[in-house]
């Protein structure tokens, strides 16, 4: 469901539009370095100190799995956040259903990073910047409508 932008509106989905575009180049790089991630833990997985010692294989085997989740939804989100600034970029006003997804992906990020390696407050700095210009663009697109 989409609606055409009014003229007074075209700075707010000219911001939308850009913060959209940043969003999506961010979520590619994580994307991306989930996937060498992977390869590089399936590399380790096979070394002699890790396959002699149970705890450590299930450790990697863990980590594997974590991160092939974390790169398959960044990927799904890069998808979503690109289809949305074509759609912007049109001058097509969107659903702000991607942004709160996002901001939920990223909160969500927080917390398990929070719970398995603790408070760690520079790592939080990225992830609050998302979140911000996530739920700018989606009172944007709220006033927009």
């Amino acid at each position: 469901m989409s609606v055409e932008v009014k003229p007074e509106h075209a700075r707010m989905l000219n911001n939308t539009k850009n913060v959209t575009l940043g969003i999506a180049i961010v979520s590619t790089i994580q994307a991306v370095l989930s996937s060498v991630s992977i390869v590089g833990l399936i590399a380790l997985q096979q070394r002699k100190e890790i396959l002699a010692n149970a705890n450590a294989t299930a450790v990697v085997q863990n980590t594997i799995m974590t991160t092939t989740i974390m790169a398959v939804i960044c990927i799904a989100f890069t998808i979503m956040l690109f289809l949305s600034y074509n759609k912007l970029r049109k001058g097509i006003i969107i659903t702000p259903l991607v942004f709160y997804l996002y901001g939920a992906f990223t909160i969500l990020g927080v917390v398990l990073s929070m719970i398995n390696s603790g408070v760690n407050f520079v790592s939080l700095i990225l992830p609050a910047v998302l979140l911000a210009l996530s739920v700018t663009c989606i009172l944007n697109l709220r006033r927009m409508r």
